[in-house]
């Protein structure tokens, strides 16, 4: 009996190891079916792998975020700039006579301008008028100044370095001055010479009122400015710029509305020279 009996264990014991390895074998089997019906889907795009997928990172040129701004520009938004050839006309010559002012269009620029457009990532300049001979005096006027220095800092006004190296900028036109135009661009300033009737102090206010459409200050509290410097994290306060003028104990605090949103490589001189030839035109009345 007890040999019997072992002998039948045995065979038992047999019959049920080779009936678990069928049954693992359907198992793995049926689960690496699976595994290539979902590859199968996957590369279909059937499901969503569910293995976690790592962002890819886009390197940006010079450290600069892609936001798409709608920045104003000197002149308006509604100003498309055009060479003339009012210049060449019998009307512009019969009545152009020149005075013996020279006004010039300068791109100031200096390292706290520079920080402040790395920061809202905007080409940012002084653009004004000075005479034709007084440009380098201007921007040593500047600096002592520091103009643009000062800004709110809650209740409280400060001072930021950099303003104190102010200096005119290179200027590259791509398709001004217009044949024949008065008007002279040179490597750091537009030189605009004026008719006998028109004053420079009328000039550079015609000027400044049609350049301060591309002003800083003013864009950074529409809502464009406002969403522009939110996706950069920054504080729009920080491009309200002001000038504490020195005099006596006390400063004077001033808006620097001259800080303008401004490109002296792409369209910002061609735009600058078309304002100018555009007021000349005006006051001969040659132009609306």
């Amino acid at each position: 009996m007890t040999t019997n009996t072992s002998v039948n264990h045995a065979t038992i014991a047999a019959a049920a190891s080779s009936s678990l390895d069928a049954d693992i074998i359907r198992i793995v089997g049926t689960l690496e079916d699976l595994g290539r019906r979902v590859r199968a889907l996957e590369n279909a795009g059937g499901i969503a792998s569910a293995r976690p997928q790592l962002p890819v990172v886009v390197p940006r040129a010079k450290k600069r975020l892609l936001i798409n701004s709608d920045w104003p520009r000197i002149g308006g938004r509604d100003f498309e700039p055009a060479p003339t050839d009012q210049f060449t006309g019998h009307a512009f010559k019969a009545a152009w006579r020149a005075s013996s002012h020279t006004r010039a269009v300068y791109a100031g620029a200096c390292q706290g301008l520079a920080a402040l457009s790395r920061v809202l990532q905007l080409p940012v300049y002084k653009v004004s008028t000075t005479s034709a001979d007084s440009i380098w005096a201007r921007m040593q006027q500047l600096r002592v100044d520091k103009y643009g220095a000062a800004r709110r800092d809650g209740a409280n006004y400060v001072i930021d370095s950099g303003w104190e190296s102010w200096f005119p900028s290179h200027l590259k036109a791509r398709q001004f001055p217009s044949p024949d135009s008065p008007v002279i661009l040179t490597e750091r300033a537009i030189l605009v010479p004026l008719p006998v009737d028109l004053a420079p102090e009328e000039f550079d206010r015609r000027f400044d009122a049609l350049a301060k459409h591309g002003a800083l200050d003013r864009w950074l509290l529409t809502q464009a400015g406002r969403d522009h410097a939110a996706a950069l994290s920054v504080d729009p306060s920080i491009g309200q710029r002001l000038t504490a003028y020195p005099g006596g104990s006390q400063p004077r605090l001033s808006p620097a509305e001259e800080i303008m949103i401004f490109s002296c490589c792409y369209s910002g001189p061609d735009r600058a020279i078309a304002l100018a030839e555009r007021i000349l035109l005006q006051h001969l009345g040659l132009m609306r």
